[in-house]
């Protein structure tokens, strides 16, 4: 983010973490409440944004096969439809719980 001299990471309203660096590593939380702000210079800040959740590997999933709640860029928009790339999808799972996933659409 232009003009930021650090971030804030926060699960809900409880900081985890402050750092100048744009990736960091998190003990495994099990929340998909993780946001991101931006600090400036003048202590000013950025709307919260959804924190990126790097894996360990990439997994492929029928994206037809699940109702789709929510489609995400990687900077946080909304989008009606996935979109060449990586997308960050929200779906209801065959048991009927709520995942995330990060989907690279070709």
């Amino acid at each position: 983010m232009p003009y930021a001299i650090c971030y804030i990471v926060a699960d809900g309203d409880n900081i985890i973490e402050i750092t100048t660096s744009t990736s960091i590593s998190l003990p495994d939380l099990n929340t998909n409440n993780i946001s991101v702000q931006a600090v400036n210079e003048f202590g000013g800040l950025s709307a919260k944004g959804i924190a990126e959740v790097e894996t360990s590997g990439m997994e492929s999933i029928d994206l037809n096969a699940y109702k789709i709640i929510a489609i995400y860029d990687v900077y946080g928009h909304s989008l009606t439809e996935a979109v060449p790339g990586i997308n960050i999808v929200h779906y209801l799972s065959a048991e009927g719980t709520l995942k995330v996933k990060k989907v690279f659409v070709r």
